[in-house]
């Protein structure tokens, strides 16, 4: 199956297990991991590079596993969204709908959220057209 991974890797280490598992996994291709933001209140990360810095996170889980340049990492945003109309732009943002509106597979997408779900919310607005492109 396709998957895009989007976690915040800069919070507790969950999500790096989560991916060290996805990316041992023979049956799922990867196609790209979205670094997501923490929430402000989270003592974790503190920063306001969130996303940047979980980037960063999983590009170290990556060179660990001997996997560097295999997979993308790109950064969500480093905040949420203003409301629930105003799409944010990201990086992530990009590579959901750029993957959902692929046409050269048959393969279902999925995107695994295991933080929050800013860049895929911000993909359907932007987009509304990928909504029955993706599973979540």
């Amino acid at each position: 199956m396709r998957v895009i991974v989007d976690n915040d890797f800069s919070g507790d280490p969950d999500g790096l297990f989560q991916m060290a598992h996805l990316l041992l996994s023979p049956s799922v291709d990867i196609l790209g991991i979205i670094s997501s933001h923490l929430s402000v209140k989270d003592g974790f990360d503190p920063s306001t590079t969130r996303a940047e810095n979980a980037a960063k996170k999983a590009t170290e889980l990556l060179q660990i596993m001997n996997l560097e340049g295999k997979v993308p990492v790109v950064a969500g945003s480093n905040t949420g969204m203003t409301d629930d109309n105003t799409p944010v732009k990201s990086a992530g943002v990009d590579l959901i709908i750029n993957e959902a509106l692929r046409s050269d597979t048959k393969q279902p997408l999925y995107v695994l959220c295991g933080a929050g779900l800013t860049e895929v919310a911000s993909a359907l607005l932007t987009k509304p057209e990928i909504a029955g492109k993706i599973t979540c």
